[in-house]
């Protein structure tokens, strides 16, 4: 399975042990920092929410980014 999610959101609170992040090119490489400032908006973790792909009172970063 892979997923796609901005790596400051991947790494988000204290649930991840780790995160391999990989990448071939120097774009893919800068492309992963750049991913760092990258956000995701309240109502996507909302909507996951309402749909009980996570638990309602599941930890979610704050303001976008990773907590």
């Amino acid at each position: 399975m892979s997923v796609s999610l901005p790596i400051g959101v991947a790494c988000a609170r204290d649930v991840a042990l780790a995160l391999i992040v990989g990448a071939h090119t120097e774009a893919q490489a800068l492309a992963n920092a750049s991913s760092m400032k990258d956000t995701v908006p309240a109502a996507f973790w909302d909507e996951l929410k309402r749909q009980g792909l996570i638990e309602q009172n599941a930890p979610v970063p704050q303001g976008g980014k990773a907590a």
